[in-house]
């Protein structure tokens, strides 16, 4: 068994036994960060290097997080929805009169990374990031099309969710389309019938319960179908693919696998 099958064989151990899979997800947080009526608000803390925005209860977002101009010892990020915006500290219109847009600035120099987190709320909402800053997102229930690929974690939560990101995905509960970009990824399909699509890289996958489909990509992948009637399939790499409780088909494609049923 190689390094790799080592290293990913600790990462299941590590994903499954600190009960991320199983976790729930983040709760948005009080004080800065909740809404005011129906406006979602958006406010930086200078001193946590972070920003935090949290949807208002009721909207429906359809948010765009978008890196802007640096100067004068800051950077910008813009928030563009289609919903009134209301801004906290460090924040505000990027045209007076139209509330949808707000820029929010965070100091450059800092030892700390920038960090980026996003509630979403109880809308059927949308969001695009391109702001290396995103360190979460949190769809909250709703049928949620979260195309966040600069984010390192990003959360469905309830309903039937498309889920992108950057490091780390959780479908939550739901029939749930995860989508992984170039990279070594975690993702967990929650419970619910999901299709899992892991593209390139060197991914964990655990489906959990439902009737799911998994896709390994290119990469050196370990695929749990986990329980139900289970489609998995390891495609390009040397890959471990195990179909878990239920009738499933496996198949472990091109290259070095071991396959379990």
């Amino acid at each position: 068994m190689n390094r790799h099958r080592l290293t990913a064989r600790a990462a299941v151990v590590a994903l499954l036994a600190t009960g991320l899979a199983a976790s729930p997800a983040l709760a948005a947080p009080t004080g800065t960060g909740t809404s005011t009526g129906a406006k979602a608000r958006v406010g930086a803390d200078w001193a946590k290097q972070s920003i935090t925005f949290t949807a208002g209860a009721g909207q429906v977002n359809d948010l765009h997080v978008v890196p802007m101009d640096r100067g004068d010892g800051v950077r910008r990020i813009g928030f563009r929805d289609s919903v009134p915006l209301q801004p906290g500290d460090h924040c505000t219109y990027l045209t007076p009169g139209d509330e949808t847009y707000v820029v929010c600035e965070l100091p450059t120099g800092s030892s700390r990374p920038d960090r980026i987190d996003v509630f979403l709320g109880d809308g059927d909402d949308e969001i695009a990031t391109s702001d290396p800053g995103v360190a979460t997102v949190s769809g909250g229930p709703g049928d949620d099309m979260l195309h966040a690929h600069t984010a390192h974690t990003v959360r469905g939560d309830a309903g039937n969710d498309m889920v992108m990101g950057r490091v780390v995905l959780d479908g939550g509960d739901g029939m749930d389309h995860l989508m992984a970009v170039d990279g070594d990824q975690l993702l967990w399909g929650g419970r619910g019938d999901d299709m899992i699509e892991a593209y390139e890289g060197d991914d964990v996958v655990y489906a959990g319960p439902g009737d799911d489909h998994i896709m390994g990509g290119d990469g050196d992948d370990i695929l749990f179908g986990g329980s139900g009637d289970d489609m998995v399939h390891g495609e390009g790499g040397d890959d471990l693919v195990v179909g878990g409780p239920g009738k499933d088909t496996v198949d472990g494609g091109a290259g070095r696998n071991i396959v379990l049923r």
